[in-house]
């Protein structure tokens, strides 16, 4: 054993000669500043999100194409808070703020890549939609009331059958969709839902030479 003395408090202290120490205690050490003395890494720069959006975007005179990651429609994906959020919605909100979640961002250049602000107004899923038709990319708008008629005069087409084959709706609806009887669709080669989708409900008539035999 040999005696040394501590560096932080000045006493003596014996330790083995193999084992050579410069503080008499761990409470000395710690004081010593030793254990701070380590480096300390740099912290990593945290991007703003329309730092990283801007290098992604590729200006032209007319639409902004986005070159990031896009999805299989052609919109563009960007990450914010790792979270996956639509580009042009995050152009948009850039430039005019938060957006209700109920809106959708439409493209008036229908160029799904496109996350120029000029190139974008807010709508419905109806005004889309009709935005679409008006296009020529649909052929058929519905709204509310539409959708409502078509159920009513299918309804009581349905239940026209029925009252006359003294059956349920549900009973002709199953027949309708194959659920029961359907190997008579495949017996015949028709295809009930085929000819159902291609009739429509104004021109749909009841024939009386074409019964569905159990």
């Amino acid at each position: 054993m040999i005696n040394s003395i501590c560096l932080v408090c000045g006493a003596s202290f014996s330790h083995s000669a193999s084992k050579p120490r410069k503080f008499c205690s761990v409470a000395c050490y710690n004081a010593s500043g030793r254990r701070q003395c380590h480096k300390v890494q740099p912290q990593r720069k945290i991007l703003d999100p329309a730092d990283r959006f801007w290098p992604k975007v590729k200006k032209t005179q007319g639409c902004w194409l986005w070159l990031g990651s896009r999805d299989r429609n052609g919109y563009g994906r960007f990450n914010m808070h790792s979270k996956p959020v639509l580009a042009h919605r995050f152009s948009w909100e850039l430039h005019h703020g938060p957006i209700n979640q109920t809106l959708l961002v439409c493209h008036a250049c229908d160029n799904p890549a496109c996350v120029n602000p000029k190139h974008l107004f807010l709508g419905t899923q109806y005004d889309n939609m009709r935005d679409c038709a008006r296009k020529g990319r649909l052929t058929t708008v519905l709204d509310i009331t539409d959708v409502s008629d078509i159920r009513r005069r299918a309804l009581k087409f349905i239940d026209e059958i029925a009252h006359e084959y003294s059956l349920t709706r549900t009973s002709i609806l199953d027949v309708l969709s194959e659920r029961t009887w359907s190997r008579v669709a495949r017996e015949d080669g028709n295809n009930l839902i085929a000819m159902a989708r291609k009739t429509t409900i104004n021109g749909a008539k009841r024939s009386d030479n074409k019964r569905v035999i159990g």
